[in-house]
């Protein structure tokens, strides 16, 4: 489960308060919008996206107020996590720059629309020769950045993706396996079991 939110400028910077996104790196063009939050500040952050969930439901009329507070809590998280850049604010620190590169290839793969045309970088060693780099330093820099290795990455965003084409389309198994860069749909039937703990089938009846 992941949280969003959708704001302008305008909002967060109205009712004459003080902060301003320009101030901010993650805002500004060129800059590296994605922050690595440890465990902890996950739930923090979590917690925060929850409160303002119930706070758009309510009827308070200041509730955008809140909101706006709220919002601004959770980009401070965010700033407190930022990489490391140097006194000019140009360079990013290098191993928080290749894990951002590796996720982002990693979701520009999805979502897969036609069976025809497949993912392309399946391997760690694929995503390693895209970026130009070993694969045994893009193993390292992002098990140090987020936690997990790049296999981990890989094998979660299969298994989110193969879960949504099981869900939503009519695909057979067998094309599904393929798009998802399995050689004999028994492979990804494995793999899935294993990461989910039942096949293809049964979790594809279980959700029709």
């Amino acid at each position: 489960m992941g949280w969003f939110c959708v704001f302008t400028k305008e909002f967060i910077q109205s009712e004459g308060h003080s902060f301003s996104v320009n101030d901010y790196p993650m805002f500004r063009m060129g800059e590296n919008p994605v922050v690595f939050l440890d465990n902890s500040t996950v739930e923090d952050v979590s917690y925060i996206f929850r409160k303002m969930a119930m706070e758009m439901e309510s009827d308070y009329i200041f509730k955008y107020s809140k909101l706006r507070n709220y919002l601004q809590l959770i980009v401070h998280e965010a700033l407190n996590h930022y990489p490391a850049i140097d006194s000019h604010n140009k360079q990013i620190n290098a191993a928080h720059r290749i894990s951002y590169r590796f996720l982002e290839l990693l979701e520009k793969q999805f979502p897969i629309e036609n069976s025809d045309y497949p993912m392309k970088l399946r391997t760690v060693h694929d995503f390693a020769s895209s970026l130009s780099i070993h694969e045994n330093h893009l193993n390292s820099v992002v098990k140090e950045i987020t936690g997990k290795n790049p296999s981990q990455h890989i094998a979660s965003r299969i298994i989110q993706e193969a879960k949504s084409l099981l869900k939503y389309t009519d695909w057979s198994i067998s094309n599904i396996a393929y798009s998802l860069l399995f050689e004999y749909p028994s492979h990804f039937t494995s793999f899935f079991k294993k990461n989910v703990g039942m096949t293809p089938k049964i979790y594809r009846d279980k959700n029709i």
